[in-house]
């Protein structure tokens, strides 16, 4: 009877070890699923959140890229000998319209200048954060030259005059005017940054 009731007393102690420590076990394991699926159920508040903030941010970068480019005009452009300060070129025309390709006369002796002087007169009703060019010269739609300006900060409701030299060729490497004729178009990308406000692409013919 003694060493029985050892036995059933063994037995039942280590029944209660057992259930002890499954209930614990449960319990754990209840409490680390509740807290799995609060995170998750945090982690989609969040996601939703960051998906949200996105959408305004994007639709306000959307807006304000309209404004930009709706306010944006070029007013004039000249071209001059940066020896002499002499007008070679000058238009007066808007040449930024997007989706159009304008036309330029421009007198041959230009070839033979050291360097150019170009002067853009542009109009902003918004402000541009850092406003650059990217300039492509292609001979029959392959590019030969790229050349990269930056303005930088533009105030808003202002209009202003941006010059830049622009160095010749060797003459080795010129082609002549009657090559060149109509085969030579100068595609301009005006940004804010990364952002694109206009294109604007000048075939040149020489005369």
């Amino acid at each position: 009877m003694y060493t029985r009731r050892n036995s059933n007393s063994d037995f039942f102690q280590t029944h209660i070890a057992l259930t002890t420590t499954t209930t614990t076990t449960t319990f754990f394991i209840r409490k680390v699923i509740e807290f799995t699926i609060f995170s998750q159920h945090n982690t989609k508040i969040e996601n939703n959140k960051h998906t949200i903030f996105a959408s305004i941010m994007s639709a306000a970068d959307e807006n304000r890229t309209e404004k930009i480019q709706d306010g944006f005009q070029i007013n004039w452009m000249i071209l001059r000998d940066a020896d002499t300060g002499k007008v070679i070129w000058q238009e007066n025309k808007d040449l930024s319209s997007s989706g159009a390709e304008h036309k330029a006369e421009i007198p041959t002796k230009i070839l033979d200048l050291r360097a150019v002087s170009r002067e853009i007169n542009f109009s902003t009703v918004e402000s541009i954060e850092n406003f650059r060019l990217d300039q492509k010269i292609l001979f029959k739609g392959r590019i030969m030259e790229e050349w990269l300006f930056e303005m930088g900060w533009v105030s808003p409701n202002t209009t202003n005059t941006w010059q830049s030299t622009i160095e010749a060729a060797p003459e080795s490497q010129m082609m002549p005017a009657k090559v060149l004729n109509g085969n030579v178009t100068i595609e301009t990308h005006f940004y804010d940054g990364d952002m694109l406000i206009t294109k604007s692409v000048v075939r040149l013919y020489y005369v």
